[in-house]
């Protein structure tokens, strides 16, 4: 919790702003083996002249690659609200409210972020997610997969076997005209993890019922050049941006 109070042992770090979390962040990797991951329930803020997102992945620094997975951002008083209420001076409410809301306004703080950090030793790569939609109860395993698919990114995308997960789903969505049912969308979607969802066209769509973790996607992707009346560099400029996001989010796993 972000505050200016040290009453509750279990909640105030007693230190200014969201120091404790970045001091935590930055002193971590060296305690890292390697190839060890940490992970912390982590909140952060947003303050006035500079960028929110920039400001939490600097914390990982030259030594640690970090992945943020942004859950909520709230409001100062959407904030200080919450955690009053958590506390046991009710009749203290407004006088305790005021007092945070000056802390905030203070260091300029607009907004405070909430969410997982996770980190290893790597060079100082780092890279934010907002994950609003609702979660599996439990995704842990998803932490180790994000960073042995950048790893494979590194590597190349078209020199890479990919996978497409057991557990995604397509789903067609289809619109009511005088002739019947007709296909206006199509949406991929994640049943376990992160849950991600993202509309495809028949091309990706394609694409990915061919990604069984075989045949590199260039080979793949030489197949849909074909079918498709394309040069392979065409083909690959125009679905190279779409597998690269399907990669981060854990569409497509090495």
């Amino acid at each position: 919790m972000i505050g200016p109070s040290v009453r509750y042992t279990y909640r105030d770090g007693g230190r200014d702003g969201d120091d404790l979390c970045r001091d935590l962040v930055r002193s971590l990797p060296g305690v890292l083996v390697e190839g060890g991951t940490a992970v912390l329930l982590a909140s952060w803020l947003h303050v006035e002249g500079e960028d929110g997102d920039s400001r939490v992945c600097s914390w990982f620094g030259p030594r640690a690659d970090g992945w943020v997975v942004q859950r909520e951002l709230a409001a100062p008083e959407d904030y200080v609200t919450a955690w009053r209420r958590d506390g046991e001076e009710a009749e203290r409410f407004d006088v305790l409210y005021e007092a945070w809301m000056d802390w905030f306004a203070e260091r300029r703080v607009e907004a405070v972020a909430f969410g997982i950090l996770a980190l290893r030793r790597g060079s100082g790569r780092a890279r934010l997610d907002e994950a609003p939609q609702p979660l599996a109860p439990a995704w842990g395993e998803q932490v180790p997969a994000f960073f042995a698919a950048q790893e494979a990114l590194d590597r190349g995308m078209l020199a890479t076997a990919w996978w497409l997960r057991d557990d995604v789903r397509l789903h067609s969505v289809a619109g009511r005209t005088e002739d019947g049912w007709v296909a206006q969308a199509q949406v991929l979607q994640q049943e376990r993890g992160l849950r991600w969802s993202g509309s495809i066209d028949d091309y990706g769509a394609a694409l990915l019922a061919g990604c069984d973790g075989t045949r590199r996607l260039g080979a793949l992707v030489a197949v849909l050049a074909a079918s498709a009346g394309m040069d392979d560099s065409e083909a690959a400029e125009q679905v190279l941006p779409a597998v690269q996001r399907l990669v981060e989010q854990g569409f497509l796993v090495p």
